[in-house]
């Protein structure tokens, strides 16, 4: 399958017409991630304040039959796109905002349902401290942040988009450090749960000192 140009993320970017913008992303060839995402929506949602998630998170009742169910094709993601991820990246950051990074948490319900389908439970429960819910979530952020510096040179991410992922790592990992500190938790032993079966996740498991 041939990937989308610069030149079609443009056009998609300047219609801002929801049908042109969902065959554009139609369009677009997922690679490595595709086996791990059902379809690709674009929402119409001018207010959200994210540009992309993976899972259909607000759904939790949907999410958990998902994720733990025994048939496979029923397992992959739907990945959602909002008008924001129109207005703020480049056409190189787009796809690897989407592919490597939306991909990846795509790659993790698949092949790590159990976490995936705790960490959903964790989220929709009134009783879980803020505070765990973020540190749980970050934990499931720094793999697919990863992904992306890993494929940086693939996409030809500029030096700022570079140091920016390279930041929030380094954030989500000071964070995650701070949290497990609190709540008396060895994050590496955390991360190691949802790290997939993945080169990239490999070297995540090499540079941490994780078995």
């Amino acid at each position: 399958m041939t990937q989308v140009t610069e030149a079609d993320y443009h056009a998609a970017k300047k219609s801002k017409n929801p049908k042109v913008r969902q065959e554009f992303l139609d369009a677009i060839d997922l690679e490595d991630a595709g086996e791990f995402v059902r379809r690709i929506n674009y929402e119409i949602d001018d207010d959200a304040n994210t540009s992309m998630d993976c899972g259909f998170n607000y759904d939790v009742m949907y999410n958990y039959s998902r994720i733990l169910s025994p048939i496979k094709p029923l397992r992959k993601s739907i990945i959602r796109v909002f008008p924001i991820a129109f207005k703020n990246y480049s056409y190189e950051f787009f796809l690897s905002v989407l592919i490597d990074h939306e991909g990846h948490h795509a790659r993790q319900d698949f092949q790590r349902p159990i976490y995936s389908a705790k960490l959903t439970n964790q989220r929709s429960s009134t009783h879980t401290k803020p505070e765990l819910r973020d540190y749980l979530e970050t934990l499931q952020e720094i793999p697919a942040e990863w992904n992306q510096l890993e494929k940086a040179t693939k996409r030809n991410l500029s030096q700022k988009e570079r140091s920016n992922t390279v930041s929030k790592i380094n954030s989500y990992r000071g964070l995650v450090s701070s949290y497990a500190a609190v709540f008396g938790r060895d994050w590496k032993l955390d991360l190691s749960k949802i790290l997939c079966n993945s080169p990239y996740d490999d070297t995540l498991r090499e540079v941490y000192g994780i078995n």
